[in-house]
C-alpha cells in the first residue's frame, strides 16, 4: 500500500494516424524526459494505443507521489511545454479529448510488478 495515496493523472488524446510517431517522440522527449528531470513527484507514466484508424487514440497514465505534489507542478513551465509540443507535432494532428482525472481524481494504492 502506498502512503500517501499517489495521485494519478489521466490524458486520452486523438492523434492523426501519421503523425503517431512524431507525437510519441514529442511526447518521450518534451514531456517524460524533461518532467522527470525537473519534477521528482513523477513515479512513472504509461502510454497506451489505440486501434488503427485515421486518428489514433492514445491515453496518457502519469503517477505522481502524491496530489499535492503533482499540484506543486510550475504551470508556467507546463503552459510553455505545450506551446513547444504543438510547434513539433503541429498543432491539428492532435487534439485533448477527454482528461478524467479533472472530473474523478484516482489515486494508486497498490501494484503488483
Amino acid at each position: 500500500m502506498f502512503d500517501p495515496p499517489r495521485a494519478v493523472e489521466v490524458l486520452i488524446f486523438e492523434v492523426r494516424a501519421d503523425a503517431v510517431e512524431r507525437w510519441l517522440t514529442a511526447d518521450h522527449e518534451l514531456w517524460t524526459l524533461a518532467e522527470a528531470a525537473r519534477f521528482p513527484a513523477l513515479v512513472d507514466k504509461e502510454i497506451w494505443l489505440g486501434p488503427e484508424g485515421p486518428w489514433r487514440k492514445v491515453t496518457v497514465v502519469i503517477t505522481w507521489t502524491s496530489l499535492e505534489a503533482w499540484r506543486a507542478v510550475d504551470m508556467a513551465w507546463v503552459e510553455g511545454q505545450e506551446r513547444r509540443f504543438a510547434e513539433v507535432v503541429g498543432a491539428g494532428s492532435y487534439r485533448l479529448v477527454s482528461a478524467p482525472h479533472e472530473v474523478e481524481q484516482f489515486h494508486k494504492i497498490n501494484e503488483y510488478r
